[in-house]
Protein backbone atom coordinates (compact mmCIF):
# COMPACT_ATOMS: atom_id res chain seq x y z
CA UNK A 1 0.00 0.00 0.00
CA UNK A 2 1.15 3.56 -0.67
CA UNK A 3 0.63 5.84 2.46
CA UNK A 4 1.51 9.59 2.03
CA UNK A 5 2.11 11.45 5.54
CA UNK A 6 -0.83 14.21 6.04
CA UNK A 7 -1.00 15.35 9.03
CA UNK A 8 0.64 14.58 12.36
CA UNK A 9 -0.56 15.93 15.66
CA UNK A 10 2.32 18.30 17.78
CA UNK A 11 0.73 17.26 21.11
CA UNK A 12 0.15 13.60 20.84
CA UNK A 13 2.74 13.23 17.71
CA UNK A 14 0.24 10.54 16.21
CA UNK A 15 0.04 10.61 12.37
CA UNK A 16 -2.67 10.74 9.59
CA UNK A 17 -1.70 9.21 6.17
CA UNK A 18 -3.46 8.98 3.11
CA UNK A 19 -3.68 5.86 1.31
CA UNK A 20 -3.85 6.36 -2.52
CA UNK A 21 -5.56 3.26 -4.01
CA UNK A 22 -8.36 3.68 -0.86
CA UNK A 23 -8.26 7.42 -0.71
CA UNK A 24 -8.61 6.52 3.20
CA UNK A 25 -7.28 7.98 6.35
CA UNK A 26 -4.80 5.83 8.34
CA UNK A 27 -3.99 6.83 12.01
CA UNK A 28 -0.57 5.36 13.03
CA UNK A 29 -0.53 6.21 16.54
CA UNK A 30 2.96 7.28 18.90
CA UNK A 31 2.43 4.96 21.92
CA UNK A 32 5.36 6.39 23.64
CA UNK A 33 4.50 10.27 23.61
CA UNK A 34 5.91 13.64 23.48
CA UNK A 35 7.56 15.12 20.68
CA UNK A 36 11.05 14.62 21.47
CA UNK A 37 13.35 17.21 22.24
CA UNK A 38 11.89 20.73 21.56
CA UNK A 39 14.52 23.92 19.54
CA UNK A 40 15.37 25.72 23.10
CA UNK A 41 16.34 22.61 24.93
CA UNK A 42 18.75 21.71 21.57
CA UNK A 43 20.10 25.60 21.54
CA UNK A 44 21.27 25.81 25.02
CA UNK A 45 22.83 22.46 24.64
CA UNK A 46 24.37 23.81 21.76
CA UNK A 47 25.54 27.21 23.59
CA UNK A 48 27.04 24.82 26.58
CA UNK A 49 28.96 22.80 24.34
CA UNK A 50 30.14 25.87 22.21
CA UNK A 51 31.37 27.36 25.87
CA UNK A 52 33.31 24.59 26.00
CA UNK A 53 34.78 24.17 22.79
CA UNK A 54 36.36 27.57 22.54
CA UNK A 55 38.60 26.71 25.14
CA UNK A 56 40.39 24.03 23.22
CA UNK A 57 40.28 25.83 19.97
CA UNK A 58 43.11 24.66 18.24
CA UNK A 59 44.83 24.90 14.24
CA UNK A 60 46.17 21.71 13.15
CA UNK A 61 49.04 21.83 10.07
CA UNK A 62 46.19 20.81 7.19
CA UNK A 63 44.77 22.37 4.57
CA UNK A 64 41.21 24.28 5.49
CA UNK A 65 39.80 23.98 2.18
CA UNK A 66 40.38 19.82 2.34
CA UNK A 67 39.59 19.81 6.25
CA UNK A 68 35.75 21.68 5.19
CA UNK A 69 35.43 19.00 2.03
CA UNK A 70 36.30 16.17 3.87
CA UNK A 71 34.02 16.67 7.18
CA UNK A 72 30.62 18.20 4.63
CA UNK A 73 31.42 14.67 2.74
CA UNK A 74 31.39 12.46 5.53
CA UNK A 75 28.27 14.18 7.25
CA UNK A 76 26.52 13.63 3.51
CA UNK A 77 26.91 10.06 3.48
CA UNK A 78 26.65 9.23 6.77
CA UNK A 79 23.11 11.17 6.82
CA UNK A 80 22.18 9.34 3.59
CA UNK A 81 23.14 6.17 4.99
CA UNK A 82 21.18 6.83 8.32
CA UNK A 83 18.58 8.43 6.30
CA UNK A 84 18.09 4.96 4.05
CA UNK A 85 18.12 3.14 7.35
CA UNK A 86 15.79 5.18 9.01
CA UNK A 87 13.50 5.57 6.14
CA UNK A 88 12.98 2.04 5.56
CA UNK A 89 12.41 1.31 9.52
CA UNK A 90 9.50 3.67 9.53
CA UNK A 91 7.69 2.42 6.36
CA UNK A 92 7.84 -1.17 7.97
CA UNK A 93 6.64 0.17 11.47
CA UNK A 94 3.68 2.40 9.51
CA UNK A 95 2.69 -0.84 7.45
CA UNK A 96 2.61 -2.93 10.58
CA UNK A 97 0.36 -0.58 12.97
CA UNK A 98 -1.54 1.41 11.03
CA UNK A 99 -5.43 1.17 11.30
CA UNK A 100 -8.36 2.94 9.57
CA UNK A 101 -9.68 6.29 10.89
CA UNK A 102 -12.90 7.44 10.52
CA UNK A 103 -13.73 11.22 9.83
CA UNK A 104 -15.67 14.05 8.38
CA UNK A 105 -14.56 16.63 6.12
CA UNK A 106 -14.25 19.04 8.20
CA UNK A 107 -11.05 16.87 10.26
CA UNK A 108 -9.72 16.13 6.91
CA UNK A 109 -10.00 19.96 5.72
CA UNK A 110 -7.72 20.75 8.72
CA UNK A 111 -5.45 17.89 8.63
CA UNK A 112 -4.79 19.36 4.76
CA UNK A 113 -4.07 23.14 6.52
CA UNK A 114 -1.98 21.45 8.54
CA UNK A 115 -0.44 19.68 5.47
CA UNK A 116 0.19 22.97 4.04
CA UNK A 117 1.65 24.64 6.66
CA UNK A 118 4.29 21.90 7.57
CA UNK A 119 5.18 22.03 3.90
CA UNK A 120 6.41 25.59 4.28
CA UNK A 121 7.88 24.94 7.49
CA UNK A 122 10.14 21.86 6.10
CA UNK A 123 11.47 23.97 3.39
CA UNK A 124 11.99 27.42 5.30
CA UNK A 125 14.37 24.54 8.05
CA UNK A 126 15.85 22.83 5.32
CA UNK A 127 17.17 26.28 3.22
CA UNK A 128 18.15 28.01 7.14
CA UNK A 129 19.94 24.49 7.63
CA UNK A 130 21.95 24.82 4.05
CA UNK A 131 22.61 28.38 5.05
CA UNK A 132 24.32 27.46 8.39
CA UNK A 133 26.39 24.48 6.22
CA UNK A 134 27.44 27.75 3.86
CA UNK A 135 28.23 29.74 7.09
CA UNK A 136 30.29 27.24 8.57
CA UNK A 137 32.27 27.64 4.98
CA UNK A 138 32.88 30.80 6.02
CA UNK A 139 33.95 29.86 9.28
CA UNK A 140 35.90 26.73 8.18
CA UNK A 141 38.30 28.79 5.73
CA UNK A 142 38.77 32.19 6.34
CA UNK A 143 37.74 33.03 10.05
CA UNK A 144 39.37 29.77 11.89
CA UNK A 145 41.25 28.07 9.31
CA UNK A 146 41.72 23.93 10.04
CA UNK A 147 40.32 23.56 13.59
CA UNK A 148 39.31 20.17 14.46
CA UNK A 149 36.09 21.23 16.63
CA UNK A 150 35.08 23.14 13.51
CA UNK A 151 35.42 20.41 11.11
CA UNK A 152 33.41 17.95 13.54
CA UNK A 153 30.64 20.71 13.90
CA UNK A 154 30.39 21.11 10.26
CA UNK A 155 30.27 17.28 10.13
CA UNK A 156 27.30 17.51 12.48
CA UNK A 157 25.46 20.22 10.14
CA UNK A 158 25.69 18.72 7.21
CA UNK A 159 24.21 15.20 9.07
CA UNK A 160 21.62 17.18 10.35
CA UNK A 161 21.13 18.72 7.02
CA UNK A 162 20.66 15.51 5.19
CA UNK A 163 18.72 13.84 7.97
CA UNK A 164 15.95 16.64 7.88
CA UNK A 165 15.97 17.17 3.81
CA UNK A 166 15.93 12.85 3.10
CA UNK A 167 13.29 12.67 6.34
CA UNK A 168 11.17 15.59 4.16
CA UNK A 169 11.25 13.94 0.76
CA UNK A 170 10.99 10.24 2.13
CA UNK A 171 7.59 11.29 3.33
CA UNK A 172 6.53 12.88 -0.26
CA UNK A 173 5.82 16.14 0.63
CA UNK A 174 4.31 16.96 -3.29
CA UNK A 175 1.64 14.09 -3.01
CA UNK A 176 0.68 15.45 0.11
CA UNK A 177 0.32 19.12 -1.18
CA UNK A 178 -1.70 17.32 -4.10
CA UNK A 179 -3.48 15.53 -1.92
CA UNK A 180 -4.37 18.33 0.61
CA UNK A 181 -5.08 20.47 -2.44
CA UNK A 182 -7.88 17.90 -3.72
CA UNK A 183 -9.19 17.75 0.00
CA UNK A 184 -9.63 21.61 -0.05
CA UNK A 185 -11.31 21.56 -2.45
CA UNK A 186 -13.71 18.65 -1.87
CA UNK A 187 -17.22 19.71 -1.68
CA UNK A 188 -19.61 18.41 1.54
CA UNK A 189 -22.01 15.73 0.08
Amino acid sequence: MGYVRLYTETTSMNSYYYEELSGEIFLFENKRGGNGLCMGTIAGISLVIFTFVRKIEKSIPFDANLLYWISTWIGVILGVFISGYMLKRAKRKIERNVRIYPCGLEELRTMAKQNRKWFFKHIVLVLSMGGMCAVSHFLMIWVVPSVPIYAFFNLLMCLMTMLMLLSFAGSHPIKGWKIAGKILTKKEK
